[in-house]
């Protein structure tokens, strides 16, 4: 693939790529969903991260891949710990309502979803 890269040979590169990502079970080939939990107390954020993801299995699709809870790349942004689940779902599934897993997280830690998303941390 490197080689594809230094002599600008694009199409080679695509398909080194998408062989790649089908492989792996990535975009294209499925659709992400990227659970984001965060907070100031990083005990709070790690339970509450563990919490939802041994929740989620039930609410998910057949076929979909859960990967984590982990913490993201960068633990710690603006004084609030930040860790991670994320979902790979086949293509025609629809993204499962995961809005009661709000639940299982105390006040103090953040949960948002991000469908699709563009960066993985």
């Amino acid at each position: 693939m490197v080689s594809a890269v230094q002599q600008h040979d694009y199409p080679r590169f695509a398909q080194a790529t998408l062989a790649q990502r089908q492989q792996s079970h990535y975009p294209p080939y499925c659709r992400l969903l990227l659970i984001h939990l965060s907070g100031l107390d990083p005990v709070d954020v790690e339970l509450a991260a563990r919490d939802v993801a041994a929740a989620c299995p039930p609410l998910l699709p057949l076929g979909t891949q859960l990967l984590g809870p982990a913490p993201a790349s960068i633990l710690r942004v603006a004084r609030r710990y930040r860790w991670q689940i994320l979902l790979k779902l086949p293509l025609e599934a629809a993204f499962p309502d995961l809005t009661p897993l709000r639940s299982l997280c105390p006040a103090a830690v953040r949960f948002t979803l991000d469908i699709d998303p563009l960066n993985i941390e």
